[in-house]
């Protein structure tokens, strides 16, 4: 073999060829490859347009006009570096709905979309002047990325106070493909601002901001996943094997393997990174359970950009292989009537749970009914079946496709007595679960179904005492005969007409931590007294048979505005309140609740709760107003941010120290609340009077309950207040230390107030 070393001239030839192979555009999928603007597809969003003028500066500025000015400029500056841009709009006078907006981006299948605005302040105070920057609200990944360079560009060239960049749920944010972003540089409805937002020097250095920022971004490469693939039998074994490639840019500085983030409903997924070739190959180390599964992969390059993150969702079916059957009691008394809780567990050939609406049918030879059928939830099923005077043996089966199971309930005339039974809601109304029932001293709480069990009772009188959050609580006497079941199915009456049953209502308490929100004269921090409240009103929608949220629970939790944000958008309340004692536009003592001004319902709501805060509490009345903290703008929920006072003012601050009047704002609120979710506030009445003692001297802090539900506690006065009380036969009961509790019925009429006046009895 002869071999033929290289002239001169070729070596010179190939290093030259060379640098040219590392430094040109690879396409791959018919997108550019390489680092930097030329080749990229952006497309620049001039805000509102048309008939939609945006914010209005003081002095007639539409904020449409600087918005397409500015991109107008960037256009040129970016295209100059070789980049492919599109203007969402052409002309000022030119209508563009977002929906259209959105559509253009993904036609012209962008690299990147910047939206661009101006910003005014809601509460009107033209003194406010910053730089904000908002991006994609479902991703930390290269929607960020771009919103943080354009952060630190916005910082050298206009130089104004910023705002954290944080996630936006804006229809452009939301529907896009990633990255996309919406920028507001400053703010138009500041005098100043107004007038240097008119100027060509003005515009031109707001778009060399913007300029930078993208420029930088697209500098640092941008990393892809190419391929990202799960094994085909997934969905029958449940065993997850990943396949992916993960690149960068050419001429880019390659995957940064310690930011890989391989995740299986959330939850990391080992994996090895072959940093050659940027395979990445996963398998989850246990076989997934039957049901819908998300597989999301995301990474980032040395530089720090992020890939657009990938995303694979896939069900897992797994026929049921095992079937567990268990019944309570398993022993019975021959005699009266009870009730037996039958379950079934349904597991697949991994030992997880059956998937959910997998089908079981159970059968006996006793009781009632005879057959039934159940679909499994988290691989468990169940059935309820009344016996009455058995004899010998139940024989109780359960099936589910070829599966089966049997047990047998044995009817012994040693048994002991037991109680049985089943809580509903209403009169054939659903089965309440979790509702405490108390037998005597014992206690137990009804299951999914609503049923609960006492064995081995004792054959004497038992008081029964049934409460459920939202009802009405229950009371009766059993009389246990010896050795003999009893069935007791109680009906409950909901509280209220059942307004708040199965509501949802997140509870914001501003501050926290290290935030103290504002500090009063003497020192109390409004962060604290927004979270006693907020407890204080939990306890009251919870007796009303709402789900209630708190953003924060504890007085040390600091929370991000961002975090606080994402809990509420998670969970999808009904409604949101946010408490505050503390603002910038309120100096004096006095009530006022703020809405975001595009939020009907929440304008609707902060109007209800501040006539109940002036009403109840008798502060003055400082009106409803606009609000567009960051929270209030992006909850996106019927919301409102409630200021019943501020500590800052030292009136307000020495009442605030004391939790009497911490419960009654709350319970102003919580009134509040009933009316925005329809309750008719004249078609009630009021319950209102003193406790005192033997020498008609009043008593300070007992507590005060209507309706074994809600809770008051008397001041130094001794008195208490109820408002918004159904009409009818209510009960009173007053509890003190020291003293003997005292239980006593009232009738309340229609727009009537009743007298709850008491003397409580001193112990001896």
């Amino acid at each position: 073999m002869n071999i033929t070393h290289p002239t001169s001239g070729s070596v010179c030839l190939a290093l030259l060829i060379i640098p040219i192979l590392l430094t040109s555009c690879a396409i791959i999928g018919g997108r550019p490859r390489g680092v930097g603007l030329a080749g990229k597809t952006i497309v620049l969003d001039p805000g509102h347009g048309g008939e939609q003028l945006g914010a209005v500066g003081l002095n007639g500025l539409e904020e449409k006009t600087p918005n397409l000015d500015v991109s107008k400029k960037l256009k040129k500056m970016l295209e100059k570096d070789g980049a492919k841009v599109y203007l969402t709009r052409q002309q000022d006078d030119q209508t563009v709905s977002l929906k259209d907006r959105v559509t253009f981006t993904k036609k012209k299948k962008a690299d990147l979309f910047v939206s661009l605005h101006h910003n005014a302040n809601a509460q009107v105070d033209r003194t406010t002047d910053r730089s904000e920057l908002y991006y994609s609200w479902w991703s930390d990944g290269p929607s960020r990325d771009v919103a943080n360079q354009l952060y630190s560009s916005f910082h050298k060239h206009i130089g104004l106070p910023q705002l954290p960049v944080r996630p936006a749920i804006y229809y452009v944010t939301k529907h896009n493909d990633e990255p996309c972003v919406l920028g507001e540089p400053s703010y138009l409805s500041n005098p100043e601002r107004e007038a240097k937002l008119k100027t060509e020097s003005h515009q031109q250095e707001e778009a060399e901001a913007y300029y930078e920022g993208i420029k930088n971004y697209f500098d640092g490469g941008i990393p892809r996943t190419e391929e990202l693939q799960i094994n085909d039998d997934v969905t029958e074994t449940g065993m997850l094997t990943v396949q992916a490639t993960i690149l960068d840019e050419q001429g880019g500085s390659g995957i940064d393997p310690a930011t890989i983030e391989l995740k299986i409903d959330d939850q990391p997924l080992p994996h090895h990174f072959d940093h050659g070739t940027g395979k990445l190959t996963a398998a989850s180390p246990q076989p997934l359970a039957s049901g819908r599964h998300t597989l999301s992969l995301m990474a980032r390059n040395r530089r720090g950009n992020a890939t657009s993150p990938a995303r694979k969702e896939f069900t897992v079916t797994i026929p049921p292989a095992t079937l567990q059957l268990a019944c309570a009691p398993s022993w019975a008394p021959v005699k009266g009537a009870f009730g037996i809780q039958v379950r079934v567990s349904v597991t697949d050939k991994n030992g997880n749970p059956a998937a959910d609406g997998s089908k079981v049918s159970f059968v006996t030879d006793r009781g009632t009914p005879g057959s039934s059928e159940d679909s499994t939830t988290g691989g468990r099923a169940g059935t309820y079946l009344t016996v009455k005077d058995p004899r010998g043996k139940a024989l109780i089966f359960a099936t589910c496709g070829n599966l089966y199971d049997r047990v047998e309930v044995q009817f012994d005339s040693t048994c002991s007595s037991l109680v049985t039974g089943t809580v509903t809601n209403g009169q054939d109304g659903p089965p309440l679960a979790g509702a405490w029932v108390k037998l005597g001293d014992r206690m137990v709480r009804t299951d999914e179904n609503g049923h609960f069990l006492f064995e081995d009772v004792k054959s004497e009188p038992h008081p029964l005492r049934v409460q459920c959050p939202g009802y009405r609580s229950h009371e009766d006497k059993l009389r246990i005969r010896k050795k003999t079941g009893l069935n007791q199915n109680i009906v409950l009456q909901p509280l209220y007409g059942g307004l708040l049953v199965d509501k949802s209502v997140a509870i914001d308490a501003e501050g926290g931590g290290d935030e103290p929100a504002a500090v009063g004269p003497a020192g109390l921090k409004a962060s604290d007294v927004n979270l006693r409240v907020a407890q204080y009103l939990r306890e009251y929608l919870t007796a009303a048979g709402a789900t209630v949220h708190m953003t924060r629970t504890r007085f040390v939790e600091t929370l991000d505005p961002v975090v606080r944000t994402r809990f509420i958008r998670d969970l999808k309340p009904h409604k949101m309140i946010s408490i505050s004692h503390s603002n910038p536009y309120m100096d004096k003592d006095g009530s006022r609740c703020f809405h975001f001004y595009t939020d009907k319902e929440g304008g609707a709501l902060a109007q209800k709760i501040q006539k109940h805060l002036v009403s109840y509490l008798g502060t003055p009345d400082l009106g409803v107003a606009e609000w567009s903290s960051y929270l209030m703008i992006e909850a996106y929920v019927d919301r409102t941010l409630v200021t019943p006072t501020v500590v800052t003012d030292p009136t307000a601050e020495h009442r605030l120290k004391d939790p009497v009047y911490l419960r009654r704002e709350a319970y102003a609120i919580f009134c509040g609340l009933l009316e925005d979710f329809g309750l008719q506030v004249t078609a009630t009445g009021t319950i209102a009077g003193t406790i005192t003692d033997g020498k008609n001297k009043a008593i300070e802090g007992a507590l005060v309950i209507l309706d074994d539900a809600f809770v008051q506690q008397t001041g130094p006065d001794g008195a208490y207040r109820f408002v918004c009380v159904e009409p009818g036969t209510r009960t009173i009961s007053v509890h003190r230390s020291g003293y003997t509790s005292t239980k006593q019925t009232l009738k309340v009429a229609q727009n009537q107030e009743a007298s709850g006046s008491f003397q409580m009895a001193e112990k001896k």
